[in-house]
């Protein structure tokens, strides 16, 4: 079986960057997986989209194949994925993102993955900073949407490990605390304000 790495990548406000991915595992070929990217990506895009801030895009898909020994890509394909935030409400700080879990039939952390996704308007945090149900259950099921599609052409989404066994995905769950992203302040350049 091969072992694929799709990357998903857009923009936020200000010029920052969100950046997420998924393995997989299957017998097909990397065409037919990026034929496929675009699909999977709109799956999870129709359920949350309308949560997330019009500032807040998806601009491409990345397809590599991994070698299952070093991890390291021994080939690359990229789609065009063009998606644009569904809300006109103001958005969070770039660095709130969703985090959904991506579990498997291995106990413990091992059997646990982990997938950020670009966080909600203001409006989809109450106010005590906690996602609101509806939206942490819409992002649960546009990840799961994601990953079906994926399953339901033949690619088992997985955690991928090089050199060990991979484990399929079984279910997604999403925390209603949002996850932090602290990377994603690496773009945007900083003014400096100067005490008197």
């Amino acid at each position: 079986m091969t072992v694929f790495y799709v990357r998903y990548s857009g923009g936020l406000a200000h010029g920052e960057q969100w950046v997420t991915g998924l393995h997989l595992t299957g017998g097909g070929s990397i065409d037919e997986v990026d034929a496929i990217v675009g699909d999977a990506f709109t799956a999870f895009w129709t359920q949350a989209g309308a949560d997330i801030p019009d500032t807040t895009t998806v601009v491409s898909g990345v397809t590599y194949i991994l070698d299952p020994v070093t991890g390291k890509a021994t080939a690359r394909a990229e789609s065009t994925v063009s998606h644009t935030g569904g809300s006109s409400d103001a958005p969070n700080p770039n660095q709130i993102s969703v985090c959904a879990t991506l579990r498997t039939a291995t106990p413990g952390p091992k059997g646990r993955g982990r997938m950020y996704w670009p966080g909600p308007t203001v409006t989809g945090l109450d106010a005590n900073g906690i996602l609101q149900s509806g939206i942490a259950g819409d992002y649960a099921d546009g990840t799961s949407a994601l990953v079906a599609v994926f399953a339901g052409s033949s690619f088992d989404p997985c955690l991928f490990t090089p050199g060990a066994s991979n484990r399929v995905i079984t279910s997604v769950d999403v925390s209603e605390v949002p996850a932090t992203q602290r990377r994603r302040r690496n773009k945007v350049v900083a003014g400096r304000i100067v005490g008197s």
